[in-house]
């Protein structure tokens, strides 16, 4: 079964945190909220990662909304079509002067989170976990700790 054509009504609740990822310090460290994903990171060349920010918005389908990064970044994200147990995003992440570093369609699973290499950034590099939950209107209830339960997609 293909993409379905999503309902006015419905939208969708989008989770975003920009990570820094160093290998600075004397001890690895791994922020808290990072500790569901801490297999996956570990798989990524840094020691260290702190979360610096983190947004949770809701759009509606079709919608576009923008997420300021730490430093110069910003990441937009318009999501276009529900699938089967996931949501079809259009994506795009600037770094300095708004010069594009990712521009991509792709398919992200329900309650799962994407992992996107940013621009440079405080001597090391900012990763963008980016996680999407369908959702009825005013969909944030109750979505915020589903998504920060989940990993990223294998």
């Amino acid at each position: 079964m293909g993409p379905q054509p999503a309902a006015a009504e419905e939208g969708v609740a989008l989770r975003v945190l920009s990570v820094l990822a160093t290998n600075s310090g004397a001890a690895a460290a791994l922020d808290p909220r990072l500790l569901a994903m801490q297999q996956h990171l570990s798989g990524l060349p840094y020691s260290s990662y702190q979360v610096l920010r983190e947004q949770t918005r809701y759009v509606t389908w079709g919608g576009r909304v923008r997420f300021n990064l730490p430093g110069p970044g910003e990441l937009k994200i318009r999501p276009k079509t529900r699938d089967v147990g996931g949501v079809a995003l259009k994506v795009g992440l600037s770094g300095q002067q708004r010069r594009p570093l990712v521009d991509t369609d792709l398919c992200l699973q329900d309650h799962r989170i994407l992992l996107v290499g940013g621009p440079r950034h405080r001597g090391g590099v900012l990763i963008v976990l980016v996680g999407a939950v369908t959702a009825p209107t005013g969909g944030l209830v109750g979505y915020e700790g589903q998504m920060q339960e989940q990993g990223p997609l294998r």
